[in-house]
C-alpha cells in the first residue's frame, strides 16, 4: 500500500480520498498483476501509477486484482448465520494459463466449523470458464428454491450460456459440478 491506499486482503486495492473537492488521486497500482477499476470498466498493468477519478456520490474507490473471486452481499448489514438469500459472487478472470481456486464458505453463525456444520461451495475460474462444486453440504437449506447464488462478469465479459453478464443459481439444489463458460475482453487502460 501507499500512504492513502491500501490493501485488503490480496484482491482490493482501496482508494482513499482525504480532503473535500478533490477530483482525482494518484493511486500505485501493485506490480505483478493487473487491476480492474469497476466504476471505469478499465483493466490497467500493475507497477503503473495512474490517477483514479474520484467523485464524492458515496461509492467506494478501489481496483480489483484480475484473478480475483468477491463474495458480495448487499442486504447484509449483520450475519447471525452464513446462509444469506442472495450473494454475488463477482468474478474477475486470471490471465491466460492461470487458474484460481476459492472456496466460499457459509455456516450456521453458532458452531464451529469443525462440526461440519457449513457449506462449502469451490469454484475454479479460468480465463474463459469458472466450475462451481458444493464439495460440503453440512447445513440445512433455509427453504429450498429460496437462496440465489449469482456469478458475475466485469464490463465487456458475457456468459455463453444465457448471453448475460451474471447467471444466477440454486446453490442448494447444486448436484453436480456447474460448469459455465464465458467470452469477453477487457477495455485497457492507457500505459499498457
Amino acid at each position: 500500500s501507499d500512504e492513502l491506499n491500501t490493501l485488503y486482503g490480496p484482491f482490493v486495492l482501496k482508494v482513499t480520498v482525504a480532503s473535500p473537492g478533490v477530483e482525482d488521486v494518484p493511486v500505485h497500482l501493485p506490480a505483478g498483476d493487473d487491476w480492474y477499476d469497476p466504476r471505469s470498466g478499465l483493466l490497467w498493468r500493475g507497477g503503473l501509477n495512474v490517477r483514479k477519478e474520484t467523485p464524492m456520490d458515496g461509492s467506494a474507490h478501489f481496483f480489483v486484482r484480475r484473478g480475483a473471486v468477491l463474495p458480495q452481499n448487499e442486504s447484509v448489514s449483520q450475519l447471525t448465520t452464513g446462509l444469506i438469500e442472495h450473494t454475488e459472487l463477482a468474478l474477475y478472470p486470471p490471465k491466460e494459463g492461470r487458474k484460481v481456486c476459492f472456496n466460499h464458505y457459509e455456516d450456521d453463525g453458532v458452531t464451529e466449523l469443525s462440526l461440519g456444520q457449513y457449506n462449502c461451495y469451490s469454484l475454479t475460474l479460468t480465463s474463459s470458464t469458472v466450475v462451481v462444486s458444493n464439495t460440503a453440504s453440512g447445513l440445512k437449506p433455509i427453504q429450498k428454491g429460496q437462496r440465489r447464488h449469482r456469478l458475475t462478469l466485469p464490463e465487456g465479459f458475457v456468459f455463453i450460456e444465457n448471453h448475460a453478464a451474471a447467471f444466477a443459481y440454486d446453490p442448494d439444489a447444486l448436484t453436480e459440478d456447474l460448469v459455465l463458460s464465458f467470452e469477453g475482453c477487457w477495455k485497457e487502460g492507457d500505459g499498457r
